[in-house]
């Protein structure tokens, strides 16, 4: 569960709570389980931990809205824009991302989370070879 009021100084645009009242920020924290499982994690930094859960709570938030600031119809990145009889054009998702990153495309908090999953999944670590290199001697002892 997420301190709704360290979530309201870390994301300034959801610190009006008549905009966004405390039980709807819960609500969406309470569903974040269901799209990454922090709980069963491959890395242990606590601080990423959090920083995940509050990062898919606010891309949820302005996805899904609430009661008092209702979601946007269109959401993604906007890569062109027109005043003189209003045209938005937003950018596709590339083709070589997975649904769910396209998904988490469609708001800066969903990118900052990919960005944060990208460098948690890099690189587990090396595992392999022969036990005798972890010292100086060999398997049994000789040298």
């Amino acid at each position: 569960m997420i301190d709704v009021e360290e979530f309201r100084l870390k994301f300034p645009a959801f610190a009006n709570p008549v905009l966004y009242p405390t039980d709807s920020i819960l609500l969406m924290a309470d569903m974040t389980d269901c799209y990454i499982d922090v709980g069963n994690r491959w890395f242990r930094c606590v601080k990423c931990q959090e920083l995940m859960t509050e990062l898919l709570t606010a891309h949820l938030l302005l996805l899904n809205g609430t009661p008092m600031a209702p979601a946007n119809g269109a959401t993604g990145i906007i890569s062109n824009a027109t005043v003189g009889s209003v045209s938005v054009g937003f950018a596709s998702a590339a083709a070589n991302k997975g649904a769910f990153m396209s998904w988490l495309g469609k708001t800066a908090y969903g990118e900052q989370l990919a960005a944060l999953l990208a460098r948690l999944s890099v690189g587990l670590g090396y595992i392999g070879g022969a036990p005798e290199r972890r010292a100086f001697r060999k398997v049994g002892g000789r040298f």
